[in-house]
């Protein structure tokens, strides 16, 4: 990540050179942001509003197979971190990163880590595989089995039904590889939601199957 000393001569040169700006808004690691913990309120203090943050998973066990860095403890604590020093905290759940054999597990953890964190946004990406990408090896090897098109909707609803009902966020499911595409706030919007993706799933076989068969863009 960028040492704390220079991302402050940026967003300070950015603020002298747009004094009219509505926002400044960075993406970073968990892992980058539980180093540079002790640093976030003199980051917010030059400007900086918004964090956009991979969590992935809340899952250690995930976490450590993924190669994350970071375990759900230090994850919880870093993201607290941010939210404390009033930065705004936008964190990406990924859909199907337990694969078909645990993603009961990564449903758990996040749902965990979620509720710990209490983040301003909650954004739902679907994992696409790149050809080369190094899990490839573990899905030769049945390590990793990739999830079902169905299994990362049962994923979405699961991992919204089982956050704190008190829990006030905006959330969204919006990527053009996401299969059903919603957007609220919860707690007001929870219910709407929770009973599209129910709809959704007790559609026709046919009916689903069809809208899984449509190539997505990554």
């Amino acid at each position: 990540g960028v040492p704390a000393d220079d991302f402050v001569a940026i967003a300070e040169h950015l603020a002298r050179r747009f004094p009219h700006k509505e926002r400044l808004t960075a993406y970073g690691r968990a892992a980058t942001a539980w180093r540079q913990r002790r640093e976030l309120s003199r980051l917010r203090a030059a400007g900086l509003d918004r964090l956009h943050v991979g969590l992935e998973t809340g899952d250690d066990a995930l976490l450590r197979f993924h190669e994350k860095g970071i375990s759900q403890r230090r994850m919880i604590d870093a993201c607290r971190a941010i939210v404390d020093a009033g930065i705004e905290l936008s964190l990406y759940v990924l859909l199907g990163i337990g694969g078909r054999d645990r993603w009961r597990q990564h449903v758990e953890g996040t749902v965990a880590a979620l509720n710990a964190i209490r983040p301003h946004f909650i954004r739902f990406r679907r994992l696409w595989i790149h050809p080369r990408a190094p899990l490839r090896g573990p899905m030769r090897g049945g390590e990793f089995v990739p999830q079902t098109p169905e299994g990362t909707v049962v994923e979405t609803r699961d991992i919204l039904a089982g956050l704190d009902p008190g829990l006030r966020a905006e959330v969204e499911c919006m990527h053009h590889n996401d299969y059903v595409k919603f957007h609220g706030q919860l707690p007001g919007d929870r219910g709407a939601i929770l009973g599209a993706l129910d709809g959704f799933l007790a559609l026709p076989d046919a009916d689903r199957e069809a809208i899984y068969r449509v190539p997505s863009a990554i």
